[in-house]
C-alpha cells in the first residue's frame, strides 16, 4: 500500500476497540502496533523497548479473540507496516484521536471511558485479584 488514503478506516477503529479490552496496553502502543512484532501463530505481541514508556520491551500475550481481530486485520492491512495505519495515508499509524472519536461516536461519555481507561481497570482488577 502507498500513501492513498486508507478506506477501511471505520473498520480499523471499531477493530481497535476491540482490541483493546484484550490487550492492555497504552493507546499509543496499541495504535502505533507493527506486524513485525506480531506472531499469530505463537499469539504474542512483542513490543519494542524504544516504543514502551518504561523503556523495557514489553510482551503480550494474545487471547485467542484478540488473535482472531488481528487475522481479521492483516487482511486488510498486512500488507503495510501498521496494524492500524492513518487514513489518509499508511506510513504513519492511526492519529491519537481516532479511537477515543470512535467511542464518542458510539455514545461513550468522556467520564466513564477513555483509550487509557481499559489499561487503568486492567491494572485495578489484578491489584485486587492479585494483590500485585
Amino acid at each position: 500500500m502507498g500513501p492513498e488514503m486508507y478506506p477501511a478506516s471505520l473498520s480499523l477503529r471499531r477493530s481497535a476497540l476491540r482490541l483493546a479490552p484484550l490487550v492492555f496496553v497504552r493507546p499509543g502502543e496499541l495504535r502505533a502496533a507493527e506486524w513485525a512484532e506480531i506472531n499469530l501463530d505463537r499469539a504474542e505481541w512483542n513490543i519494542s523497548a524504544k516504543r514502551m514508556k518504561m523503556r523495557a520491551a514489553h510482551l503480550v500475550p494474545l487471547a485467542t479473540q484478540a488473535v482472531e481481530i488481528l487475522r481479521e486485520l492483516h487482511a486488510l492491512t498486512g500488507a503495510g507496516r501498521y496494524v492500524f495505519p492513518c487514513a489518509r495515508t499508511t506510513s504513519r499509524p492511526m492519529s491519537n484521536n481516532a479511537v477515543l472519536a470512535a467511542s464518542r461516536r458510539m455514545g461513550v461519555p468522556k467520564d466513564q471511558m477513555t483509550g487509557h481507561g481499559f489499561r487503568v481497570l486492567a491494572r485495578t482488577v489484578l491489584d485486587e485479584v492479585l494483590g500485585s
